[in-house]
């Protein structure tokens, strides 16, 4: 469950492969591929960071609602969720960093999935924060800056183990969001949206331990 020092993700709107990591003094680096590059990529490019603002915990996604750019994700130094996006998809025009805030100031995120909702389109950020529940928060039209806000998902009792999560799309149940959680028992939790919808969700379930 835990984050590559590398995420490699293809850029759905003009198909080629584009590297990621966070490098020297904490700013996201990317690299993509391009014909006219060293070995048929461009070499590294620095993406910066939020100003004061040091990152971690990088995620990158397409974002299908905006035909397809990528997306970063990371978590800062603040304890709030930092995204920043390509404009129109092209590899080299970024916008600048955007805050989504922290879930509260007791509340500090720790860290960050995002996976897209394929039935809705849009995306869905999930986060373990300092009081051991689980977070989320989803891109709604209505919210500010395109996006809903923090809603809180709760805890297994005991609270879940820092950093141990993963979310991931069930096929097998129409294609609600589930997220998987390892508690402070040791134990696998597990907790699901009903009908896919994003703020409709089950109570936590223990899968227990091997």
């Amino acid at each position: 469950m835990s984050k590559t020092n590398y995420i490699i993700r293809n850029n759905p709107n003009n198909g080629p492969l584009e590297a990621f990591t966070i490098g020297p003094n904490a700013e996201l680096w990317h690299s993509w591929q391009s014909p006219t590059g060293p070995g048929g990529w461009s070499g590294w490019s620095s993406l910066g960071r939020p100003a004061g603002v040091f990152i971690s915990q990088l995620e990158v996604i397409g974002n299908a609602r905006d035909s397809g750019p990528l997306e970063a994700f990371a978590a800062g130094s603040d304890g709030a969720l930092w995204h920043i996006w390509q404009g129109g998809g092209q590899k080299d025009n970024w916008s600048n960093w955007e805050s989504l805030g922290s879930p509260s100031p007791k509340a500090l995120i720790t860290s960050v999935e995002v996976v897209e909702n394929a039935g809705k389109g849009t995306l869905e950020a999930f986060s373990i924060a300092t009081d051991g529940a689980l977070w989320h928060n989803w891109q709604s039209p209505n919210g500010p800056g395109g996006w809903n806000g923090w809603s809180s998902l709760g805890q297994p009792p005991g609270g879940i183990a820092i950093g141990q999560l993963l979310v991931a799309e069930n096929a097998g149940t129409s294609g609600p969001l589930e997220a998987f959680a390892l508690g402070s028992d040791r134990a696998l939790w597990h907790i699901w949206q009903g009908g896919g919808q994003k703020d409709n969700w089950s109570n936590w379930e223990s899968l227990g331990v091997p």
